[in-house]
């Protein structure tokens, strides 16, 4: 949420090697995100031995909060929720349709609070670098972009700020104060990082003796320009709280020096922060005198225009100070000296959490004296375990049911026929609850002929005749073309039914890589398989 480096990213690659290609060059670009023992960037595939263990940092559930960047060679393309990932890298050509969007959907979780209390992640960045979706034909609408300054850019721009203000008030040591934390940013840029050294003429331009003290025009204007762009390549190490304090502190100087009545706001801030602080630490402990400074009321009197001062506090702090408070003879040193000594502990703060959120508990308690039992869709083995059982009932009845045979051969059923099979079923087994069939095995007409007939399969001559149409108006196909048929056929004979979606799956996969784009090349062959395909998936419906 600082802005300081980049939100959790997946990069698709190609292959191991690939991965590997890339992980050198992010630690050869950005070596400052390499320092800390725990990963920034990590390749996750099948050759790393601990890939379940960089899954669970990546999604915030392991030890390294740190890892921000997954190199991912198929282990992330589906399957894996990370809430808050905003950004997706197509490093890599991806030639199913079905798993293309499956990789999409790694950046659609929702992330509440991932930007802060409230900024609530919205939508998230694809960098489709090998023209994926030209590929497929979307053309999803441009996003404007937009780039978060990180805290480090703000923060400096801010004491930029604070030098043209203190020019203006002619405060000499608010002046002297902020060009000289201005030098030390510049001096604390990576020197070995792509996006500094891109830019090193410059920052020894201005590093050159007095030239940021003499603040003149050009300076500022490269400063703004061209360095403060920079410091989003500065690494906070931990010390976010106290940039975060910095930041602060540097505004309430400017509103101070301006006269602005946004002081009283960012001075309630830091009370509230500074009140955050457990004086039952070592390390707070030692600076309970100034903490007790900023909480007084006689502390602030200082910064209070003469005509608003209140005289009993404002006799109070003679009485006390004396006409020097605690460091320097202005408003704006003693906000600095308060800065000073309190950035090295606000790491230490007592954050109040936000309260979580109940779960929504809906009373569904049925006062009828008969409820109906919940059935749960059943996955894996108990599918196949349920599958095998039903099949089993119903070629029990299959050769003295008319019904079932009309429902194999794709023929057409009613209301009635339907109810008749039901009951005879249920004289062979009557526990079975032939109903739940439409749960196990949906279908988007709801008919309960079409879930049993993925339970049977279709009469293979029906289909065949079917085919034998798409072959007579092509009667060029090549052989692997005509291969490419009967896997289809043996598919909808088996099971009922073919999904269009699975025509980009293995085993249609198998005979080439993008299916049956690959396999026909003519545009109205695809597109007259596909709608045989769908008008067999509903054979038997009436008309």
């Amino acid at each position: 949420s600082n802005g300081q480096h980049i939100g959790k990213t997946i990069i698709f690659a190609r292959n191991h090697n690939h991965a590997i290609q890339l992980q050198k060059l992010f630690e050869e670009m950005y070596p400052q995100y390499m320092k800390p023992k725990k990963e920034f960037c990590a390749v996750i595939d099948n050759y790393v031995s601990k890939a379940e263990q960089l899954i669970d940092d990546l999604k915030g559930e392991g030890s390294n909060d740190n890892l921000m960047v997954a190199i991912s060679v198929d282990m992330l393309d589906t399957g894996i929720d990370v809430p808050a990932l905003v950004n997706l890298v197509f490093a890599k050509p991806v030639k199913s349709y079905v798993k293309f969007w499956q990789m999409i959907g790694r950046g659609t979780r929702l992330c509440p609070d991932l930007f802060g209390p409230g900024e609530h992640k919205t939508k998230f960045c694809i960098f489709d670098h090998w023209g994926n979706f030209e590929y497929f034909g979307e053309n999803p609408p441009e996003a404007k972009p937009t780039v978060k300054k990180s805290l480090m850019q703000i923060l400096f721009e801010e004491r930029l700020n604070l030098a043209e203000e203190a020019i203006r008030s002619q405060s000499t040591v608010a002046f002297e104060a902020s060009v000289g934390l201005i030098e030390q940013d510049v001096r604390a840029l990576p020197d070995d990082t792509i996006g500094v050294r891109e830019k090193w003429r410059q920052v020894k331009m201005v590093l050159r003796p007095d030239v940021i003290k003499a603040f003149d025009a050009a300076t500022v204007a490269m400063l703004r320009m061209e360095i403060a762009p920079l410091m989003q390549w500065r690494t906070l190490d931990g010390y976010e709280d106290a940039y975060q304090l910095d930041l602060l502190v540097t505004r309430m100087q400017i509103c101070q020096l301006k006269g602005s009545g946004k002081f009283h706001d960012l001075r309630g801030k830091l009370q509230a922060q500074v009140s955050q602080l457990p004086i039952n630490i070592a390390q707070v402990a030692s600076k309970a005198p100034i903490i007790q400074e900023i909480k007084n009321p006689v502390f602030w009197q200082c910064f209070v225009p003469a005509h608003a001062q209140e005289p009993q506090l404002v006799g109070e702090a003679l009485r006390h100070y004396g006409s020097s408070p605690i460091e320097g003879d202005t408003p704006v040193g003693k906000l600095d000296h308060a800065r000073r000594e309190l950035r090295d502990i606000m790491h230490c703060r007592t954050r109040q959490t936000p309260p979580s959120t109940l779960p929504l508990v809906i009373d569904v308690t049925d006062t009828e004296e008969k409820t109906q039992q919940e059935v749960v869709k059943l996955e894996g083995l108990d599918l196949a375990a349920y599958r095998h059982r039903v099949e089993h009932a119903l070629l029990n009845v299959f050769d003295s049911s008319p019904v079932l045979q009309r429902i194999k051969a794709g023929k057409p059923v009613d209301d009635q026929d339907i109810l008749r099979l039901i009951n005879k079923i249920n004289a062979g087994d009557p526990t079975l609850r032939v109903d739940d069939l439409l749960i196990h095995f949906p279908n988007p007409d709801n008919r309960l002929d079409l879930a049993i007939r993925q339970i049977i399969g279709l009469d293979a001559e029906a289909v065949d005749a079917h085919f034998t149409q798409f072959v007579q108006k092509y009667p060029g196909l090549t052989s692997h073309q005509i291969r490419f048929l009967a896997l289809i056929q043996k598919q909808v004979v088996n099971y009922g039914k073919l999904e269009i979606g699975k025509l980009y799956e293995p085993p249609f996969t198998q005979m080439h890589i993008e299916s049956v784009d690959g396999v026909f090349t003519d545009d109205e062959q695809i597109d007259d398989l596909l709608e045989l395909i769908s008008k067999v998936n509903v054979l038997g419906l009436p008309a």
